[in-house]
């Protein structure tokens, strides 16, 4: 199992890729690069959770964030919130299974995961915190 998580508050616009500045649990199967990219290379079937506190700086404006695959989002795996004041805290998460086939010296299949801004209204997301671990 692999979990890495950040505390504090962060700043974000659309297309920034969400930080994770600390590992709690390592996993060989799961590297973690600039605390924004979690490559797995593995084959098999993961389960991917994500959460925080997330906000939007105008009111009624939605914040949302979304989970990428070798930077291409991955349907319906996104979460979205509309604050009702500016900077009003609000919980963002999602959860998906991702499927992981084995690669050769002629095809890579190495899975790369980012959770990625998707609204064009900045926010913040704090307490984020991102959980992977092997199914089979």
């Amino acid at each position: 199992m692999f979990e890495a998580y950040t505390v504090a508050s962060t700043d974000y616009i659309l297309d920034d890729l969400v930080e994770f500045n600390n590992v709690r649990y390592s996993d060989c199967r799961v590297r973690v690069t600039n605390g924004n990219t979690f490559t797995i290379n593995t084959p098999g079937r993961y389960y991917v959770y994500f959460g925080g506190v997330g906000s939007s700086d105008t009111a009624a404006a939605p914040f949302s964030v979304q989970l990428f695959n070798n930077d291409v989002a991955i349907p319906a795996v996104v979460s979205e919130i509309t604050s009702t004041a500016a900077d009003d805290p609000q919980t963002l998460s999602f959860s998906t299974i991702i499927n992981v086939m084995p690669s050769n010296c002629y095809v890579d299949n190495t899975v790369r995961l980012q959770v990625r801004v998707t609204s064009e209204d900045p926010g913040a997301i704090e307490n984020a915190n991102i959980v992977i671990f092997r199914l089979k």
